[in-house]
């Protein structure tokens, strides 16, 4: 995922969806929010409509600080699916 976020200039494609899917289900398993609300930014900059529920997902499985939800918000928000994500 860092070398997707960091040299995506030199990679050519975009990986498939489920392997994103796969890398997040391994970011909640290492309970690491961060890194999983990379891979959904990646996710919706790579233009997967399934941001939103990677996001919802994620807020399923994890209890998320204010500061990760604002993330993942801005992220999903964007995308006209802000009600996937519920702000506590």
């Amino acid at each position: 995922m860092d070398k997707l976020d960091k040299g995506h200039h030199s990679i050519v494609g975009v990986p498939k969806l489920e392997v994103l899917s796969l890398f997040l289900d391994q970011c909640i398993e290492e309970k690491s929010p961060s890194r999983a609300i990379a891979c959904i930014q990646y996710c919706a900059d790579s233009g997967f409509p399934e941001a939103g529920v990677l996001a919802a997902k994620l807020n399923e499985k994890l209890t998320l600080d204010e500061n990760h939800l604002a993330s993942l918000l801005k992220i999903v928000g964007d995308l006209g699916i802000q009600s996937s994500v519920a702000v506590e």
